[in-house]
């Protein structure tokens, strides 16, 4: 890639983490964490699990999974006859997708995440990435609040802890969406589109 490519394909990046970061805030949902899975050479993801702010409202917990489509944007800037073929001013490839959950699957990944402990907050030993996979989870409840990031290579005394977090994740991703759909101001059971 040559230099001018390689400018634009940095603002494309900023661009993209902007949209990765903002977690969209609702009315009538409670954001209860995010989870971003940054590998050096692939998509990158946010994960984002609702709950709604009055149980008794009628509607269900949905997950959001925004990716930034990397390899897609990459591709359009690998030579200038491929770049020719896109849009002046490129804007990063996003694709949003949600997920409506039966109540009872949002509650128990709450009460795992719930559960995970951290033996120390500094870790002892340091760790040098390069190429690899970068992770950040964001869990807020009420006053409390916890923003925590890694390497793929993660500390020791985080092993427990971070596992746990992407299995719970994981099991967010492989979960089936609730059949009945929201009313009103809520989500659709599935719904994807790319911005």
């Amino acid at each position: 890639m040559q230099s001018e490519q390689q400018q634009e394909y940095n603002r494309l990046t900023e661009a993209a983490n902007e949209t990765l970061n903002s977690v969209a805030e609702s009315g009538t949902f409670l954001h209860v964490f995010s989870f971003w899975r940054l590998p050096a050479f692939e998509d990158h993801v946010r994960t984002t699990l609702y709950t709604p702010r009055r149980p008794d409202s009628g509607k269900d917990p949905f997950v959001s999974i925004t990716t930034w489509k990397r390899e897609d944007d990459f591709n359009k800037l690998r030579d200038p006859v491929e770049r020719l073929k896109h849009p002046k001013e490129l804007k990063p490839t996003i694709d949003e997708a949600s997920k409506i959950l039966d109540p009872e699957d949002a509650s128990k990944v709450i009460e795992d995440l719930s559960a995970i402990s951290l033996t120390s907050l500094r870790p002892t030993e340091g760790v040098l990435g390069l190429d690899g996979v970068g992770y950040r989870f964001s869990f807020s409840q009420g006053y409390f609040s916890l923003d925590l990031s890694w390497w793929c290579d993660r500390p020791k005394v985080w092993q427990e802890a971070t596992s746990r977090i992407e299995d719970v994740v994981s099991r967010l991703h492989r979960a089936k969406p609730k059949l009945a759909e929201q009313d009103g101001a809520g989500q659709p059971a599935t719904r994807s589109e790319s911005k």
